[in-house]
């Protein structure tokens, strides 16, 4: 069938459990490691992505500084927001 568009504005409240994503990729999103200034992983809740809206508003460059977030889960993310017609901010 016809695959599933999802607008900007749509995607405010909706989970990213919504998303076909590897779990490591959503659960790294989901509880947010942050890669501060001095080189150390710390947990920032403030960080967590818990909507498709917070994710295709950040940039790859934002996301790789989450733990575990790498080139491997920014193909996922990018798949994955692709999938409802969205992409990552800037792209």
């Amino acid at each position: 069938g016809e695959p599933i568009r999802i607008s900007r504005s749509d995607s405010a409240n909706m989970s990213i459990y919504l998303l076909p994503l590897k779990s490591r990729t959503r659960n790294s999103l989901l509880e947010a490691y942050w890669h501060n200034a001095q080189g150390i992983y710390v947990r920032r809740e403030d960080k967590d992505i818990q909507t498709i809206g917070e994710l295709s508003r950040k940039t790859e460059l934002e996301l790789k500084k989450y733990y575990n977030i790498g080139k491997s889960a920014i193909a996922d993310i990018r798949q994955a927001l692709a999938s409802v017609g969205l992409s990552l901010e800037g792209e």
